[in-house]
């Protein structure tokens, strides 16, 4: 089931996508996918703690 937002109305034919159709809405999911992932901030993954020395005490 698909929540719509506040004050948004969704409005379908019932009709299934064509072959074009989906391949159009598959492309633009990928691209919005590599959009979102370019902006996202890369996390620095912390430096490994290396046994006997003073920070893995």
């Amino acid at each position: 089931m698909i929540r719509e937002p506040k004050n948004v109305d969704f409005v379908t034919t019932g009709r299934q996508p064509s072959e074009e159709e989906f391949a159009r809405i598959s492309e633009w999911i990928k691209q919005d996918k590599q959009k979102k992932a370019a902006r996202k901030p890369t996390k620095a993954t912390p430096a490994a703690k290396v046994p006997g020395s003073r920070e893995a005490a």
